[in-house]
């Protein structure tokens, strides 16, 4: 299958420098709009050793259980521990993905992004308590995450931990098309009919996510991804001088101004906190 994707279809930008500073970051794939694959410079985070499938599950409150992901929204809520969605995957269901927003669990998961990836949103020092938009995904082979783009428009970053993920990352211009289209467009679609998928209006950009591999997503850009194998990672949305005009034009198209105001305040406070930074 790995060789039918790269003989159809193009890989995304892979970076494979040892560390990425942010001014680099941001004048390469930030400000671009660029996604890319970093396959070296994130490898030694030592975030990923609290992340290890093994022991994860020792940081969760005792019997603390989490409504997995499910492709068919129509399907019954399923409510899982990990160690329990962990022995539900060993039988071989791969019907739902655990997936669990952290910013509630500081306390167990509390890190540091990398410093590219700086959030505004997340260093805002008023209101209690300050939301992080980041979330751990553990899914069995054959789960995926459907097509959509992230919240607000959002920039995001993935790292993965364990197993191998499969990406299909559309151009921002198909997005209407591929929205209206998902199920034409899907991973899903393209794994039970390849033939028939490479005749799309559109293709995607692909990539092969390994262990160590850190991910970069524009907002806006329409994406899902396929879990080729167990899989463990962890990923947060971001907001700053990349972006933070499309949160505002996302914000804006949908009329609140209580939001608005608040987001406004955000973007304020950050490219004060940026200007010091600078001088």
């Amino acid at each position: 299958m790995i060789n039918s994707l790269l003989q159809h279809f193009t890989p995304i930008t892979e970076d494979v420098a040892e560390n990425i500073d942010k001014v680099t970051f941001n004048e390469k794939y930030g400000y671009r709009n660029l996604p890319v694959v970093f396959r070296k410079a994130f490898h030694n985070w030592d975030v990923k050793e609290k992340f290890l499938s093994e022991t994860v599950g020792n940081y969760f409150p005792q019997d603390y259980r989490f409504e997995l992901e499910l492709p068919n929204e129509n399907a019954p809520k399923m409510k899982m521990t990990f160690t329990q969605y962990k022995d539900y995957i060993k039988a071989g269901n791969s019907e739902g993905y655990f997936k669990v927003q952290l910013s509630g669990l500081d306390d167990y998961f509390e890190f540091n992004s990398p410093i590219p990836f700086d959030c505004w949103y997340k260093s805002y020092s008023e209101g209690n308590p300050n939301i992080k938009l980041r979330w751990l995904y553990h899914g069995g082979g054959g789960t995926q995450t459907m097509l959509h783009t992230d919240v607000w428009s959002t920039n995001a970053w993935n790292y993965l931990i364990e197993g191998t993920k499969l990406w299909f990352i559309y151009p921002l211009t198909a997005t209407r098309e591929v929205l209206a289209n998902t199920s034409r467009y899907e991973i899903g679609t393209f794994l039970e009919n390849s033939d028939s998928f490479i005749k799309n209006a559109v293709l995607p950009l692909v990539c092969i996510q390994k262990p160590g591999d850190m991910v970069f997503i524009p907002g806006n850009i329409p994406h899902s991804v396929y879990n080729l194998s167990t899989t463990l990672s962890i990923t947060e949305n971001f907001i700053n001088e990349t972006c933070y005009d499309r949160v505002l034009d996302y914000f804006k198209k949908r009329g609140n101004i209580n939001n608005l105001n608040k987001m406004n305040q955000i973007v304020a406070k950050g490219f004060q906190n940026l200007n010091k930074t600078q001088l």
